[in-house]
């Protein structure tokens, strides 16, 4: 392995182990003492640095699962296929749920919308609530204090 190689896999190995220290609760001074970064704020960037890393393997991970669900979905309507041009129900129905599968991978589908309203008689409502829950809660401690 050529030089930059090892170097660059260290460093990588070093960024880690600040990301586990910091999950442990340590300070970035202390990961920088224990690490050998020269302050609190290399060891950050250490931290920082790592965690895009492993945003971004998380992004292609999903990525590849993503297409391998497509690549499933690909398969299940080609086997279909004969099925859909009879005409058979099942095949179809299966099919329509495929099809549903693969527009939800790939964010083909509107989002749902919810219309929620809060009316000054709904906030009136729940703060009269609010205040008798309150005041039974007064009274039973006024109980418990006699």
């Amino acid at each position: 392995m050529p030089q930059n190689a090892r170097q660059r896999n260290a460093a990588q190995a070093r960024e880690i182990r600040a990301v586990d220290l910091r999950v442990l609760g340590r300070s970035y001074e202390a990961i920088a003492d224990e690490l050998g970064y020269y302050d609190a704020s290399g060891a950050k960037k250490a931290v920082d640095r790592a965690l895009v890393r492993r945003a971004a393997e998380q992004q292609d991970d999903r990525a590849m699962l993503r297409q391998r669900e497509l690549d499933l979905i690909d398969h299940c309507i080609r086997g279909l296929a004969a099925g859909i041009h009879s005409g058979v129900p099942r095949a179809i129905e299966v099919a329509l749920k495929a099809s549903e599968r693969r527009a939800r991978l790939l964010g083909l589908d509107e989002p749902v919308r919810a219309d929620v309203r809060v009316t000054d008689e709904l906030t009136a409502q729940v703060m009269q609530l609010a205040d008798e829950l309150a005041e039974q809660a007064d009274q039973a401690a006024a109980e418990r204090d006699t």
